[in-house]
Protein backbone atom coordinates (compact mmCIF):
# COMPACT_ATOMS: atom_id res chain seq x y z
CA UNK A 1 0.00 0.00 0.00
CA UNK A 2 2.48 2.21 1.13
CA UNK A 3 4.48 1.36 -2.20
CA UNK A 4 1.36 2.52 -4.65
CA UNK A 5 0.64 5.81 -2.37
CA UNK A 6 4.45 6.59 -3.57
CA UNK A 7 3.65 5.96 -6.93
CA UNK A 8 0.45 8.28 -7.43
CA UNK A 9 2.39 10.65 -5.90
CA UNK A 10 5.04 10.66 -8.58
CA UNK A 11 2.48 10.52 -11.07
CA UNK A 12 0.95 13.74 -9.80
CA UNK A 13 3.67 15.50 -9.87
CA UNK A 14 4.98 14.84 -13.52
CA UNK A 15 1.41 16.08 -14.56
CA UNK A 16 1.57 19.02 -12.47
CA UNK A 17 5.18 19.92 -13.43
CA UNK A 18 6.24 18.69 -16.72
CA UNK A 19 5.17 20.83 -20.09
CA UNK A 20 3.68 18.62 -23.23
CA UNK A 21 6.37 18.44 -25.86
CA UNK A 22 3.24 18.93 -28.46
CA UNK A 23 2.84 22.72 -26.97
CA UNK A 24 6.65 23.81 -28.29
CA UNK A 25 5.56 22.84 -31.71
CA UNK A 26 1.94 23.98 -31.85
CA UNK A 27 3.24 28.01 -31.07
CA UNK A 28 5.39 27.91 -34.26
CA UNK A 29 2.68 27.07 -36.50
CA UNK A 30 0.18 29.75 -37.60
CA UNK A 31 -3.65 28.87 -38.84
CA UNK A 32 -5.50 30.75 -41.55
CA UNK A 33 -8.65 32.70 -41.43
CA UNK A 34 -10.64 32.13 -44.83
CA UNK A 35 -11.76 35.35 -46.86
CA UNK A 36 -11.09 36.18 -50.05
CA UNK A 37 -11.49 33.17 -52.00
CA UNK A 38 -7.82 31.85 -50.20
CA UNK A 39 -5.90 31.45 -46.88
CA UNK A 40 -4.98 34.45 -44.74
CA UNK A 41 -2.25 34.11 -42.41
CA UNK A 42 -1.31 36.81 -39.52
CA UNK A 43 2.29 36.96 -39.03
CA UNK A 44 3.65 38.70 -35.59
CA UNK A 45 7.01 37.89 -35.50
CA UNK A 46 10.60 39.41 -33.82
CA UNK A 47 13.63 39.94 -35.28
CA UNK A 48 15.20 35.67 -36.22
CA UNK A 49 12.17 34.35 -35.31
CA UNK A 50 10.58 31.33 -37.28
CA UNK A 51 7.25 30.16 -38.33
CA UNK A 52 5.25 27.95 -40.50
CA UNK A 53 2.64 27.92 -42.59
CA UNK A 54 0.77 24.67 -44.19
CA UNK A 55 -1.75 26.00 -46.98
CA UNK A 56 -4.55 23.66 -47.45
CA UNK A 57 -5.53 25.12 -51.09
CA UNK A 58 -2.50 25.25 -52.86
CA UNK A 59 -2.10 21.83 -53.58
CA UNK A 60 1.21 21.89 -54.42
CA UNK A 61 2.75 24.16 -51.63
CA UNK A 62 2.98 21.32 -48.42
CA UNK A 63 4.73 23.83 -45.81
CA UNK A 64 5.93 27.57 -45.78
CA UNK A 65 8.32 28.40 -43.50
CA UNK A 66 9.47 31.88 -42.91
CA UNK A 67 12.58 33.43 -41.39
CA UNK A 68 12.70 36.92 -40.20
CA UNK A 69 15.67 39.43 -40.32
CA UNK A 70 13.46 42.10 -38.85
CA UNK A 71 10.37 42.77 -36.60
CA UNK A 72 7.18 41.34 -39.44
CA UNK A 73 3.58 42.55 -38.27
CA UNK A 74 1.42 41.32 -41.27
CA UNK A 75 -0.35 39.00 -43.23
CA UNK A 76 0.39 36.17 -45.97
CA UNK A 77 -2.17 35.88 -48.50
CA UNK A 78 -2.19 31.88 -49.85
CA UNK A 79 -4.72 31.28 -53.09
CA UNK A 80 -4.82 28.60 -56.00
CA UNK A 81 -4.92 30.05 -59.65
CA UNK A 82 -6.63 28.04 -62.21
CA UNK A 83 -4.17 29.87 -65.24
CA UNK A 84 -1.05 31.30 -65.43
CA UNK A 85 -1.35 35.07 -63.83
CA UNK A 86 1.56 36.48 -66.30
CA UNK A 87 0.37 35.41 -69.75
CA UNK A 88 2.28 38.15 -71.51
CA UNK A 89 5.60 36.54 -70.22
CA UNK A 90 7.15 33.19 -71.94
CA UNK A 91 5.33 30.21 -70.98
CA UNK A 92 6.54 27.40 -68.18
CA UNK A 93 6.90 23.94 -70.08
CA UNK A 94 4.70 21.91 -67.70
CA UNK A 95 2.94 23.31 -64.66
CA UNK A 96 0.94 20.90 -62.02
CA UNK A 97 0.29 24.27 -60.28
CA UNK A 98 0.29 28.10 -60.45
CA UNK A 99 -0.02 29.54 -56.77
CA UNK A 100 -0.28 33.10 -55.31
CA UNK A 101 1.47 34.00 -52.30
CA UNK A 102 0.98 37.69 -51.44
CA UNK A 103 2.95 39.66 -48.35
CA UNK A 104 0.68 42.22 -46.66
CA UNK A 105 2.22 44.96 -45.03
CA UNK A 106 5.15 42.97 -45.10
CA UNK A 107 8.61 43.80 -46.63
CA UNK A 108 9.99 41.51 -48.25
CA UNK A 109 13.77 42.95 -47.01
CA UNK A 110 12.56 41.78 -43.61
CA UNK A 111 12.71 38.35 -44.40
CA UNK A 112 15.72 36.35 -44.43
CA UNK A 113 14.76 33.15 -45.46
CA UNK A 114 11.31 31.30 -47.02
CA UNK A 115 12.20 27.76 -47.19
CA UNK A 116 9.13 25.85 -49.32
CA UNK A 117 8.31 22.06 -49.09
CA UNK A 118 6.72 21.51 -52.50
CA UNK A 119 5.07 18.27 -53.60
CA UNK A 120 3.83 16.84 -57.08
CA UNK A 121 1.12 14.02 -57.53
CA UNK A 122 2.65 11.07 -59.10
CA UNK A 123 -0.52 10.49 -61.34
CA UNK A 124 0.15 14.24 -62.77
CA UNK A 125 3.56 13.33 -63.81
CA UNK A 126 3.31 10.02 -65.29
CA UNK A 127 0.26 11.66 -67.29
CA UNK A 128 2.52 14.33 -68.27
CA UNK A 129 5.65 11.84 -69.38
CA UNK A 130 7.60 14.37 -66.43
CA UNK A 131 10.44 12.79 -64.41
CA UNK A 132 10.21 13.50 -61.01
CA UNK A 133 14.02 15.17 -61.08
CA UNK A 134 12.16 17.61 -63.29
CA UNK A 135 10.14 19.47 -60.66
CA UNK A 136 11.34 22.67 -59.45
CA UNK A 137 9.15 25.67 -58.16
CA UNK A 138 9.05 28.85 -60.15
CA UNK A 139 8.84 32.54 -58.75
CA UNK A 140 7.65 35.45 -61.23
CA UNK A 141 10.99 38.28 -61.05
CA UNK A 142 8.71 41.45 -61.57
CA UNK A 143 12.70 43.04 -63.01
CA UNK A 144 13.15 41.19 -65.84
CA UNK A 145 9.35 39.79 -66.27
CA UNK A 146 10.72 36.04 -66.21
CA UNK A 147 10.27 33.20 -64.28
CA UNK A 148 12.85 31.96 -62.28
CA UNK A 149 13.49 28.68 -61.14
CA UNK A 150 14.87 28.22 -57.85
CA UNK A 151 17.31 25.49 -56.50
CA UNK A 152 14.71 22.34 -56.14
CA UNK A 153 15.40 19.14 -54.59
CA UNK A 154 13.15 15.40 -54.64
CA UNK A 155 13.59 14.47 -50.14
CA UNK A 156 11.38 11.97 -50.27
CA UNK A 157 7.02 10.18 -51.45
CA UNK A 158 4.71 8.82 -50.47
CA UNK A 159 2.21 6.99 -52.41
CA UNK A 160 0.52 9.70 -54.05
CA UNK A 161 3.15 12.59 -54.03
CA UNK A 162 6.65 12.92 -54.06
CA UNK A 163 7.70 15.88 -51.91
CA UNK A 164 10.49 18.44 -52.63
CA UNK A 165 12.63 21.27 -50.71
CA UNK A 166 13.28 24.15 -52.08
CA UNK A 167 13.35 28.36 -51.51
CA UNK A 168 11.62 31.64 -52.50
CA UNK A 169 13.22 34.84 -53.63
CA UNK A 170 10.16 36.73 -55.28
CA UNK A 171 6.38 37.32 -54.43
CA UNK A 172 3.29 36.65 -55.29
CA UNK A 173 3.48 34.24 -58.31
CA UNK A 174 5.15 30.98 -57.77
CA UNK A 175 4.28 27.94 -60.15
CA UNK A 176 5.47 23.97 -59.37
CA UNK A 177 6.73 22.82 -62.73
CA UNK A 178 8.74 20.95 -65.37
CA UNK A 179 12.15 22.48 -65.47
CA UNK A 180 14.33 22.20 -68.46
CA UNK A 181 17.77 23.12 -67.32
CA UNK A 182 20.15 24.00 -70.37
CA UNK A 183 23.65 21.28 -70.58
CA UNK A 184 25.89 23.45 -68.74
CA UNK A 185 23.36 24.36 -66.40
CA UNK A 186 22.35 20.47 -65.65
CA UNK A 187 26.19 19.72 -64.80
CA UNK A 188 27.26 19.56 -61.57
CA UNK A 189 29.61 22.58 -60.56
CA UNK A 190 31.97 20.56 -59.61
CA UNK A 191 31.87 18.46 -62.53
CA UNK A 192 32.61 21.06 -65.02
CA UNK A 193 35.04 22.43 -62.93
CA UNK A 194 36.87 19.24 -63.06
CA UNK A 195 36.71 18.61 -66.97
CA UNK A 196 37.71 22.00 -67.49
CA UNK A 197 40.68 21.54 -65.75
CA UNK A 198 41.49 17.74 -67.78
CA UNK A 199 41.15 19.82 -70.86
CA UNK A 200 43.31 22.78 -69.85
CA UNK A 201 46.11 20.41 -68.54
CA UNK A 202 45.35 18.01 -71.68
CA UNK A 203 45.59 21.50 -74.14
CA UNK A 204 49.02 22.16 -72.27
CA UNK A 205 50.27 18.56 -72.75
CA UNK A 206 49.56 18.76 -76.46
CA UNK A 207 51.63 22.36 -77.08
CA UNK A 208 54.40 21.06 -75.11
CA UNK A 209 54.46 17.87 -77.29
CA UNK A 210 54.36 19.68 -80.19
CA UNK A 211 56.56 22.23 -79.81
CA UNK A 212 59.32 19.63 -78.37
CA UNK A 213 58.56 17.79 -81.87
CA UNK A 214 59.29 21.34 -83.04
CA UNK A 215 62.78 21.37 -81.95
CA UNK A 216 63.84 17.83 -82.29
CA UNK A 217 63.23 18.65 -86.27
CA UNK A 218 65.13 21.93 -86.19
CA UNK A 219 67.85 20.00 -84.35
CA UNK A 220 67.69 17.04 -86.90
CA UNK A 221 67.82 20.06 -89.78
CA UNK A 222 71.00 21.60 -88.60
Amino acid sequence: MQKLKYLFLALFFTLAFVTPISAQYDTNVVLPEYRDGGEVYGINLGSSQRVSLFPEGCESIDKITLESKNPINGEIFVKPLNENPKKDVAELDKVFEFCQVELKNINKDDLQNVNVEAKVRKSWLDENDVNEDQIALFTFNEGDKTWAPHDTSKKTESSIYFFYSSRAENFPYWAVAKYNPGLVAGINPGLLLLCCIILLIVFILAALAISSRGSRDSNKTA
